[in-house]
């Protein structure tokens, strides 16, 4: 690692030497075997690649980098670098990273769960912005408001505030913080619940080519990067079993698509916006029964489980 000027002039020296072995060898190999070329260059393109790196960190490239991105994201493990990582693990990790930030942000706009409209789906659709070696570390950057200013009931603030709460769980979530702390961070619940199914995405699993990702950069803010592995999953689905209110509540809204097998219909707008599945027993089967199509009270315990974004009402009684 260059420490000093002088060293700086060395490796700049080395780095030259390696530029004119390259070009030797496209002048005297190339011509003749492009292969036996390739197969050459491979040992100084990548002496080039470290040199490089060593001469960014030094005279600062990689710190001026770092505020061209909103976030950085680093994806560490087995067969995984910034020049040879499967197209299937970037494209896993960049979805769950953007499909989450749009669910709370969905959430945020109506108070339920919900598909995020289309210029919530754009103004989240993150650039890439840069790339960095040490495994793989991707720069990310929203869309510049100019380009989402035509979309209808555009919001510039939203994803930025659906952005951190996002942070705020997947932070929480690589911690040892009590679940209150995050409870004083996201005090809805539901968002919270929301929150962390989505960051439950972002955990590796023990089948994963990833080990651990993590998250750094200007949204972070000046703390250390945040890295989330596998251990986090008992943490995520312990506080996300915390934000389920399981008394009974009386719900209002249409019964339909029966299905007397499955003993389940769905209950929709449920306080004008929702949509809720439902399931039921013997005991109210024949007067459910009755109900198709036609709007009713009843009374029910909401069921979900960890890391699925869905709910399902279990029904108690129907009370007209």
């Amino acid at each position: 690692m260059i420490e000093n000027d002088e060293q700086l002039q060395i490796v700049g020296e080395q780095l030259q030497r390696m530029y004119r072995a390259i070009a030797s060898l496209r002048r005297d190999v190339y011509p003749q075997n492009p292969q036996m070329f390739h197969v050459m260059a491979e040992g100084p393109r990548d002496q080039i690649r470290l040199l490089q790196q060593d001469i960014e960190r030094y005279t600062g490239i990689t710190q001026a980098q770092e505020y061209d991105a909103d976030l950085w994201m680093r994806l560490e493990g087995n067969g995984i670098d910034a020049y040879d990582a499967p197209t299937s693990v970037v494209g896993t990790w960049f979805s769950h990273l953007r499909t989450g930030v749009q669910a709370v942000a969905a959430y945020m706009t109506k108070g339920v769960i919900s598909t995020p409209t289309k210029w919530i789906r754009q103004a989240c659709d993150f650039r890439m912005v840069g790339v960095q070696q040490g495994s793989l570390r991707l720069g990310l950057k929203l869309p510049a408001e100019e380009q989402l200013e035509s979309l209808p009931d555009w919001d510039p603030s939203l994803v930025r505030t659906a952005l951190k709460r996002f942070l705020d769980g997947f932070k929480w979530a690589a911690s040892d913080e009590d679940h209150v702390v995050l409870e004083a961070l996201i005090s809805d619940p539901d968002e919270r619940r929301v929150v962390l199914t989505k960051v439950r995405d972002l955990v590796p699993n023990s089948r994963s080519d990833v080990e651990t990702v993590e998250l750094s950069g200007k949204l972070i803010g000046d703390s250390e990067p945040i890295r989330l592995t596998h251990q986090a999953i008992d943490r995520i689905d312990k506080a996300i079993k915390n934000s389920i209110d399981q008394t009974p509540k009386v719900y209002t809204g249409i019964v339909a698509d029966l299905r007397r097998q499955s003993k389940s219909f769905t209950l929709r707008d449920v306080d004008g916006v929702a949509i809720i599945r439902c399931r039921f027993d013997e005991s109210v089967e024949d007067v459910i029964g009755t109900a198709e199509n036609k709007s009713v009270k009843l009374r029910g315990t909401l069921l979900i489980e960890p890391g699925n974004m869905s709910q399902t009402l279990e029904v108690l009684d129907l009370l007209g």
